[in-house]
């Protein structure tokens, strides 16, 4: 016994039963991967890949979940996917000098070094103990805090110290 349209179009049944209700989340997929993907040329382009990728894997699809949630996650998917390939093939094309999220250049030592002593007493310490290669689990119980709240915290000493190395105070 076929309990809905769905598991008839799954298990090879005549598609027809399904273009309504597959008709009527097109609209809501194209909009999503034009959200995703910023313009309509590429959307339509996810829409017709998730409507490819549906009726090739139709046999090993879960016959229990709505057809609306598969259509959304596959559709979602082949958006982001289409979005990395552009990003790798624009990154691909760009001069090596201009990658605008290089690493800035590393801070000489004796500038670190003079920088250090004007952070806080809890920064110093959490950036020395990473230096020295300290786990983190150890530093988080020796500063009375949760492996989250120590990396909210690492992130905010590198982010001083940053800061007091670009600060004219220090360096004039």
């Amino acid at each position: 016994m076929i309990a809905s349209r769905y598991q008839c179009w799954l298990i090879g049944g005549a598609p027809a039963d399904l273009d309504p209700e597959l008709s009527a989340l097109v609209p809501a997929l194209h909009a999503r991967a034009e959200r995703i993907l910023g313009n309509a040329s590429d959307a339509d382009d996810a829409v017709q890949e998730t409507l490819v990728h549906l009726l090739k894997h139709r046999l090993s699809l879960p016959p229990d979940i709505p057809l609306a949630g598969i259509v959304h996650q596959v559709g979602g998917q082949q958006a982001l996917m289409a979005a990395r390939r552009r990003r790798r093939r624009l990154s691909r094309h760009q001069p090596l000098g201009e990658h605008h999220d290089a690493a800035p250049a590393a801070a000489p030592l004796d500038d670190v070094a003079d920088a250090l002593p004007s952070l806080p007493c809890r920064d110093r310490t959490l950036l020395l103990g990473l230096t020295a290669g300290v786990p983190r689990s150890h530093l988080a119980r020796t500063l009375g805090l949760t492996i989250n709240a120590l990396g909210v915290a690492i992130h905010r000493a590198r982010r001083r110290l940053a800061a007091a190395l670009a600060s004219p105070h220090l360096f004039p």
